[in-house]
């Protein structure tokens, strides 16, 4: 499978990446060349369909940057790292035979230079250090050169080279490192393969409509390219695939716009799994924790993801011990259910408690913690130590605490 890369670059990058891209497999770039790092916004909007995409250089990066979110491919830019410098200043020493404090750099972080100098021993003779991001850098060059300071010029933007170059000076551009850069390029390729191998898994997901909103639940349906069985008039199932959910609920207006044919109240749990039954369950167990107008994603990570469209969390709710794993087959209660429960008798500042309280910490009725309560009755991780009158007509209240196994 080919990887098809969009690079927003100079001509010089275009060049050093051309010859370094061939030796990677599986990856076609499509170049956007610019004269001036200002041009990156508008070659943005004229990126043709592509897997991912790169930004050559941090002063394209910043022109583009509020714009990235959007996007829904992959992105990176390739970062100047203590590598890079070092590299380049042993370049210019071992080359122009010149002292470092006859030096002038550019880089995008000046203290990366400071640390590379402190490691070896030559903070009494720095070269001159500027931050490449500054509009007068070119001027401080040339007026450290003209007024005869310094011997050669370093820069990290490729546009001051051609300049100064062009004018006499004698300027060198910052060594990338091959291999650095080769292995950047097959991340991105490798982290898109994975994208698109995760995008074309298959989700489940459990439905609470009304009978009247059926052409809206079509619709739904539609927009991510599901398939649907009707367990009853107001609860269905349905499938597609990871990739087709995410790309509607990653984009709020289309989601919002979506939603809106709904004119009854709904409620939609999600999962994902290593297998349809799996991916159906944690569907069922998310569709626990929605409320009117929610839609909850339960991950093979047991993750929950939501509420959407409002706004979105994670909420890690994986048991990791095998006590915790025992319980969950034991009682029979879902993972969700027994995290929530242990961290409702973490946050609580005494073990004791009861069936409404539950209720409240997890959102479901009385009669729904009731019968969890019960579970773990039966097994032995709870117990009833007394009861407590309620100031209404009624049986009293039983009041729990948690003994564990």
């Amino acid at each position: 499978m080919h990887i098809r890369m969009a690079l927003i670059s100079s001509q010089a990058y275009q060049k050093y990446i051309s010859s370094i891209a061939q030796k990677i497999a599986d990856i076609q770039l499509d170049f956007y060349v610019y004269e001036e790092p200002e041009q990156a916004t508008q070659l943005l909007h004229e990126l043709q369909p592509c897997d991912a995409l790169i930004i050559g250089g941090f002063l394209p990066y910043l022109e583009v940057k509020p714009l990235l979110p959007s996007l829904r491919i992959p992105y990176t830019h390739f970062i100047q790292d203590e590598a890079t410098i070092s590299t380049t200043l042993l370049a210019a020493i071992t080359k122009y035979h010149i002292p470092l404090n006859q030096i002038s750099i550019d880089v995008i972080e000046p203290t990366f230079v400071t640390s590379i100098l402190q490691d070896i021993h030559q903070l009494d003779t720095p070269p001159y250090i500027h931050d490449a991001t500054q509009v007068d850098v070119e001027q401080r060059h040339r007026t450290l050169y003209d007024e005869g300071h310094i011997q050669l010029i370093i820069t990290s933007v490729h546009q001051l080279y051609e300049k100064l170059k062009a004018n006499g000076y004698p300027v060198m551009r910052m060594q990338e490192s091959t291999s650095a850069t080769i292995q950047k390029l097959e991340k991105m390729r490798d982290s898109v393969l994975l994208q698109k191998s995760n995008a074309n898994r298959m989700t489940a997901g459990v439905l609470k409509i009304h009978p009247e909103d059926e052409a809206a639940f079509i619709h739904f349906t539609q927009a991510i390219h599901a398939n649907y069985t009707r367990q009853n008039t107001h609860r269905m199932e349905l499938y597609t695939t990871i990739g087709h959910l995410e790309q509607l609920l990653h984009n709020e207006k289309q989601l919002k716009a979506c939603l809106a044919y709904f004119k009854k109240p709904y409620q939609m749990g999600f999962g994902y799994g290593e297998s349809i039954s799996e991916a159906l369950q944690h569907a069922q167990d998310a569709l626990q924790f929605t409320k009117t107008d929610e839609i909850y994603i339960l991950d093979e990570y047991s993750r929950l993801l939501g509420p959407y469209p409002t706004h979105q969390t994670i909420l890690p709710l994986k048991f990791d011990s095998e006590k915790q794993k025992e319980m969950a087959e034991r009682t029979k209660l879902s993972v969700l259910s027994l995290s929530k429960m242990s961290s409702f008798i973490e946050e609580r500042h005494t073990k004791h408690f009861t069936a409404q309280d539950v209720a409240d910490h997890l959102h479901v009725t009385r009669r729904t913690a009731e019968r969890m309560i019960k579970k773990l009755l039966e097994h032995g991780y709870l117990a009833i130590i007394s009861s407590e009158m309620t100031y209404k007509k009624g049986r009293p209240r039983a009041v729990y605490t948690w003994i564990g196994s």
